[in-house]
């Protein structure tokens, strides 16, 4: 059966809204990304799980809007959300994430310092504590 031309249109359009959405999700995992500084291991891991939402995604926009045949109007209104959110709201966010994830980035690593001097501190005396103990006993 032939497709209307209101009916790719409303796929394409679609298709562009679900890449606005995949592109919002892919800026999720850039925070994390950037937040947490994860291997080579993780970032594949991330990458390959992001690829094949992308690729149900499209396949259910098809499924839903096209009677289940992947057409390249969608695949190209997908990848154009994407571009689309990476290059305005990503960047925009990027500018506000960033700055925010180094500043608690380094108030996390002075926090865990002065935790490490701490306990160094009370493990140094509760040592001095056991020895006096074990001392007075034996």
């Amino acid at each position: 059966m032939e497709l209307t031309f209101a009916q790719q249109s409303a796929a394409f359009l679609y298709s562009l809204l679900a890449g606005l959405a995949l592109g919002a999700l892919y800026g999720v995992i850039k925070l994390f990304r950037t937040a947490f500084s994860p291997g080579k291991a993780a970032v594949f891991v991330c990458d390959v799980a992001f690829m094949l939402v992308c690729s149900l995604s499209v396949f259910y926009l098809s499924l839903g809007f096209v009677e289940g045949y992947v057409r390249f109007y969608t695949v190209i209104g997908v990848f154009l959300g994407i571009i689309a959110y990476r290059l305005t709201l990503g960047r925009l966010f990027a500018l506000v994430y960033i700055p925010i994830v180094r500043g608690v980035g380094s108030i996390l690593r002075k926090i865990s310092e002065i935790m490490k001097k701490f306990l160094k501190k009370l493990l140094k005396y509760a040592r001095k504590i056991l020895y006096n103990i074990k001392g007075r006993k034996g």
